[in-house]
């Protein structure tokens, strides 16, 4: 990704001055400059796909980490697997992480209940959890348990399969469950062999 940096040295400057030097930031060795750009986008909209910049685009990889456990309503976040699902390119890669934290008994400890945030039980969902959150200042902060099982119903019947399926993160090493999928091809897409985003 190349970012944006400081303005033009050179913007203003008058007729004969000697122009400055740009000093671009040091890079690490090996790597490699890529254009792109930043999208703002309300991801439970239903139409942020269709934004300019996003729409009829598809990419090789389609990564959606440590979001969709902070999106209420199973509806929404099995709307957001399927558009993540339709911005890959037939035989791309999806890539989503979700928070399992609840063998953990410090993040149990942080469970408060809604009625802390004006809310009733009977007004969420089943796994939808509030945690006191204390990570610079206090907060409350949503965020869904998967059940076990529950993922992978979401995952059901919207072109993407499993192709790994690992625990990472945290001191421990398992607070995370990350998944890779792969989105599955038509017939008249197999062979294309496409890995730039391509436009339908």
């Amino acid at each position: 990704m190349q970012w944006k940096q400081d303005p033009d040295p050179n913007e203003g400057a008058a007729a004969g001055d000697v122009p400055a030097q740009r000093a671009d930031p040091p890079r690490p060795e090996g790597s490699r400059v890529v254009d792109g750009q930043f999208i703002l986008a309300d991801l439970v909209d239903e139409d942020w796909t269709t934004r300019p910049g996003l729409a009829g685009l598809r990419f090789a990889v389609v990564a959606c980490l440590a979001t969709l456990f902070h999106i209420p309503s199973r509806q929404k976040r099995r709307a957001l697997l399927e558009r993540a699902a339709a911005m890959a390119e037939p035989g791309g890669m999806v890539v989503i992480s979700v928070w399992q934290f609840l063998h953990r008994e410090r993040f149990q400890r942080r469970i408060v209940p809604w009625s802390t945030a004006g809310l009733s039980e009977t007004e969420v969902e089943e796994g939808d959890l509030l945690l006191d959150w204390r990570a610079g200042g206090h907060g409350l902060r949503y965020v869904h348990h998967y059940a076990v099982g529950e993922l992978d119903e979401d995952i059901s019947g919207i072109g993407l399969r499993i192709v790994e399926d690992y625990r990472s993160d945290g001191d421990t090493g398992d607070l995370s469950r990350y998944l890779v999928l792969r989105r599955d091809s038509s017939p008249e897409d197999r062979g294309c062999g496409s890995s730039m985003p391509m436009t339908e």
